[in-house]
């Protein structure tokens, strides 16, 4: 393969080459690559126009990884000449890549002494970026924003004003372009905790304006974007000032700008206090939710949101029923993940006596088809049962667990998860039966990552046992895991027996099962299960190494002979990490691991030993 970045031809090639069905690919992946040994200048001189779009991103990426390694004057004569070429690039991913790597470069010469470095932010940087902010492509155009953003928080506030504030002003008076008129509003929103009083009073009086656009599209953008200056004004001057602007593009005649309005319901809400103003904020919202659909829908996006910050004693049923009715109308069914995701803030909000008015939406939200609504659900139960006492959380929240158990696995392995956290509300009686309920899910799978999260979750539940369950159903799971097809099961059983005979060592419970069966994995014919054998005890002799010297001193040393060199791997390297006292043990067969005829036996059977002994 030729990586020097020149062109192969067919005629340059011998028959072997040609003979070589994997040459063609080759030649053609060779086109694509840069030569690495050349410096970076050297790459950008050549490739900063091959006709690979790729080349092209990948310069661009490079410039931002060695731009602090590169001294301010070659960057000032050999590469922004070559750099702000890439400005005007045919293919938006390269003029994305562009104005994304414009943060660290304005950040690179605004920390340089020299002045015209200074100078070049100001009379470059800056402009090519607005430049790009109208750009045809919607991710340069949102990209350039954030460019401009970013360069601003680098600038001293006068700075900003001269450079960056003053191109905004011109952009939001330019009646040609809406786009212009546009990009201005979103930099006002997102720079309005940069801004001094006197900027802020134009800000607010440009908003004003614009707010007034003949074009529905700057509307839009206003009842989007405001929410941010009216929290830098302040509750009592965002609600004088700023909420009857807003106020009137809720009732627009246009059903795109009332639905950018009801999308930035919450965040205007915020900045003006609901509980004081709820009366005007209640005949808002009521306006959008009769309004158009695709109002409505924009609403109801944020309906949870919007219950959650409302005092509960202006939350009225009506309005709960709409929120509760997400799922149930099929012209909505497809907020029922958001409706989900705001289910638990709904309910704290409403508190527990009223969860009645969302009984139907919870039940309809945890059978619904698609597994995303599920997990959230899954997700959220344990908070949800919190607002409840033990006896009513376990007879409203039971069942759903259970069923969780038994649908998609996706969903089983997030109930999972969540299960000590749910359970801890329930009564101290029904405990173990619910974790009986996830130690027979292992039984019924043939998923390798729900049988893993069975054995995680059960050890997170073992301090809410007693000593007969975790000997009787929590080890029996544990020991079958550690004979499991899947490796990664099979440490996750490890784990699981070692947590197991720690904690019934605490409870003075009796072990000698589990290290009868311990036993017969260290004598299997099969090479995994000795494996995982020494691996049990790695975890074991953590917390209690005694049952190391007591029951396993002559197995360690058998399978220190092993005639499978991964296995001897493993011992060496759990040998040589034993403390001094318990090393004495095992001394002569960990010097005959490091003569072992392995190379890697060897280097394993030298690895540092502490000093110190296991307490």
């Amino acid at each position: 393969m030729n990586f020097s970045g020149e062109p192969l031809l067919l005629e340059d090639l011998d028959d072997d080459q040609l003979a070589d069905e994997d040459f063609e690919e080759d030649m053609v992946w060779s086109q694509h690559v840069i030569d690495d040994s050349l410096d970076f200048i050297s790459k950008l001189e050549r490739y900063h126009s091959s006709d690979m779009p790729s080349q092209r991103i990948v310069l661009l990426q490079e410039l931002g990884e060695n731009l602090q390694d590169l001294d301010v004057r070659v960057v000032m004569e050999k590469v922004l000449p070559i750099f702000w070429k890439f400005s005007t690039d045919v293919v938006p991913a390269v003029r994305k890549e562009y104005v994304l790597q414009m943060k660290s470069l304005a950040s690179y010469l605004l920390r340089s002494t020299r002045e015209d470095s200074r100078l070049e932010v100001y009379q470059t940087v800056i402009p090519s970026c607005f430049d790009l902010t109208v750009d045809d492509n919607a991710e340069v155009s949102s990209c350039a924003v954030d460019s401009i953003v970013a360069i601003a928080s680098f600038l001293e506030d006068i700075e900003m004003e001269e450079s960056i504030c003053q191109v905004v002003n011109l952009f939001s008076h330019d009646d040609r372009d809406e786009e212009c008129r546009v990009v201005a509003i979103r930099i006002y929103n997102r720079l309005a905790n940069r801004f001094n009083p006197y900027r802020l009073d134009l800000v607010v009086s440009e908003l004003t304006n614009l707010a007034d656009d003949m074009s529905c599209y700057v509307r839009s953008a206003v009842g989007r974007n405001i929410h941010s200056v009216m929290s830098t004004l302040g509750s009592s001057d965002a609600y004088s000032r700023l909420y009857p602007v807003f106020q009137t593009l809720c009732r627009d005649e246009m059903p795109e700008v009332r639905a950018a309005c009801a999308g930035n319901f919450t965040d205007v809400i915020r900045a003006i206090d609901p509980g004081i103003h709820w009366k005007e904020i209640s005949e808002d919202a009521n306006f959008l939710f009769e309004s158009h659909s695709s109002v409505q829908q924009a609403i109801l996006r944020i309906a949870g949101n919007y219950i959650s910050l409302i005092p509960s004693e202006y939350i009225s049923p009506e309005l709960v029923l709409r929120f509760a009715d997400i799922p149930r109308n099929e012209e909505t069914s497809d907020l029922s993940e958001i409706c989900a995701v705001n289910l638990l803030d709904v309910s704290k909000a409403i508190g527990a006596d009223r969860w009645e008015e969302l009984s139907l939406c919870f039940t309809m939200l945890v059978h619904s088809n698609e597994n995303c609504v599920k997990r959230v659900i899954a997700e959220q139960l344990p908070n949800i049962a919190m607002q409840f006492d033990p006896v009513t959380a376990y007879s409203y929240f039971f069942p759903v667990f259970q069923y969780f158990l038994e649908t998609e696995d996706t969903v089983k392995i997030e109930m999972i998860k969540r299960t000590r956290s749910l359970i801890e509300v329930f009564p101290k009686s029904d405990q173990e039966s619910c974790i009986a309920l996830v130690a027979d899910t292992l039984k019924e799978t043939q998923n390798w990552r729900v049988r893993q999260a069975v054995g995680e979750g059960l050890r997170d539940l073992l301090r809410l046992c007693s000593a007969s369950f975790v000997l009787n159903v929590i080890s029996e799971i544990a020991l079958r895991m550690l004979r499991d097809s899947v490796s990664v099961v099979r440490q996750t059983g490890a784990s699981l027996i070692a947590a197991c005979v720690e904690f019934l060592k605490q409870q003075n419970s009796d072990t000698g099962h589990i290290i009868e069966q311990l036993g017969y994995l260290a004598s299997s014919d099969h090479y995994a299960f000795r494996l995982i054998f020494v691996a049990v005890i790695e975890k074991v002799n953590v917390n209690s190494p005694n049952v190391l010297h007591e029951h396993f001193t002559e197995k360690m040393m058998h399978l220190a002979t092993d005639n499978v060199a991964n296995v001897r791997i493993r011992v060496a390297k759990f040998l040589s990490s034993l403390a001094t006292c318990e090393y004495s043990l095992f001394s002569l067969s960990l010097d005959n691991l490091k003569r072992d005829s392995d190379a890697e036996v060897r280097w394993c059977a030298l690895g540092t030993r502490t000093e110190k002994c296991s307490a």
